[in-house]
């Protein structure tokens, strides 16, 4: 329970800081070194991640939306079928929650193969 907690807010810490100079696919790096470091079950790593960058992803969208009335979303959304304003931060925000459940989901996978946590066998030494 406590690392899911703190994947959470491991990648939405650095993934908001993360806005302010760095490409956007940065959440994919950021949530991969978190399910590093907070190691969990494969299924637990990928919802926990995918959640953190839904609401990373939408939070920023309406950040960036609300202050110009979403004249901004409303014309990308045109660009693609028509999309409403609202459809586009949907969308916005599960495409940021898919790159940070599958980046979860490689560190999940390397931290799996780094460490094992297999028991170590002792044998008895023979002195003969």
């Amino acid at each position: 329970m406590k690392n899911k907690l703190y994947l959470t807010l491991f990648i939405l810490i650095l993934g908001s800081t993360s806005f302010f100079g760095l490409p956007w696919w940065c959440i994919t790096v950021i949530a991969m070194l978190g399910a590093i470091i907070f190691p969990q079950s494969a299924a637990a790593t990928f919802a926990t991640a995918t959640a953190a960058g839904i609401l990373l992803w939408t939070t920023v969208a309406l950040f960036w939306n609300i202050p110009n009335g979403g004249m901004l979303a409303t014309k990308v959304g045109q660009i693609f079928q028509g999309l409403s304003s609202a459809q586009l931060i949907m969308a916005t925000g599960f495409i940021g929650g898919l790159l940070s459940g599958l980046g979860a989901m490689t560190g999940h996978s390397l931290h799996a193969l780094f460490v094992s946590n297999k028991p170590k066998r002792y044998t008895a030494k023979k002195y003969y």
